[in-house]
This record gives structure tokens, sequence and C-alpha cells, in this order.
């Protein structure tokens, strides 16, 4: 069983290391931290990356995408979050138990296939894109709260 242990958390470690080094293949941070994370950036913020290959399956891994901010300053409030959503597919947007803002994408990602950083890259893209949907949704939510105030 410790045999068994050992070669599913080093399958695990050579998964989060191939993304880590994908990352900073095509130009973003990697910082693989203790807990199985990889923390990134992506528009301005920290993006965790949450690698997990599923042993059973080691072709089948997936691959989750979470930033998170402070709600503070800002008039952010669940129609906004509902709108953010139906805007944007593939990630979404909610508010954590501090009750800030947090958005969050998921994918099936295969870390060993031979077009994975050039999919990885993709879903970059993704990720880049609903951080900078996010910052203008926290903008306006400012301008409003602001404009409120006169």
């Amino acid at each position: 069983m410790s045999d068994e242990l050992s070669e599913n958390e080093d399958l695990q470690r050579k998964y989060i290391e191939a993304i880590a080094s994908y990352l900073q293949e095509i130009g973003y941070k990697a910082k693989i931290e203790q807990d199985y994370i990889i923390r990134s950036a992506a528009g301005g913020y920290t993006v965790i990356v949450a690698p997990k290959i599923d042993i059973a399956l080691p072709l089948s891994g997936n691959i989750q995408f979470h930033c998170g901010v402070s709600k503070e300053g800002t008039n952010i409030g669940l129609e906004d979050v509902n709108s953010y959503n139906r805007r944007l597919r593939f990630c979404k947007m909610f508010f954590d138990e501090d009750n800030d803002i947090a958005v969050q994408s998921d994918f099936f990602f295969d870390a060993f296939a031979e077009d994975a950083a050039r999919r990885l890259e993709s879903m970059m893209l993704i990720v880049e894109t609903s951080v900078n949907e996010l910052r203008q949704t926290m903008a306006a939510s400012v301008r409003e709260n602001d404009s409120g105030k006169g």
C-alpha cells in the first residue's frame, strides 16, 4: 500500500511539474506550492492553478483555475455575478465563504499529451479573458458606487 501511495504521489508531482513547466514555457509565472497547487498570475491578479490527475485513469486529469479578490470598495452584487456568468461560458463568478469575489474555471486536461502546452495556452487565454472581465465588472461597480454618492 505504501509503494502504491508513493507511486500516486510521484505521478501527481510529475503531473504538476509538467503543468508548471508548460506555464513557464508560454510566459506565465508558475510556483509550485507544497499542497499540490501552482501559484501563477493573469490580468494582474494571482491565479491558483490546481491540477489533479485521476490515478485510476491517468489520461483523464483535470485542472482548475481560481482567482479570488476582495469585494471591498466595490458594489458588486448578485445581479453583477449573474450577468458575468451569462457572458462567460467557461468561467463562473461567485461569492466565497468570506463574501469576497471568486472566479473559477475547470477543464479536463492531460498534461502528458503531445499538444498539452498548446491546450494549456488556450486555457490561459480563457482565464485571462475571465480575469479581465472581472476587472471590468469591479471597475463598473466602483464607478456606479461613486456616482451614487453625489
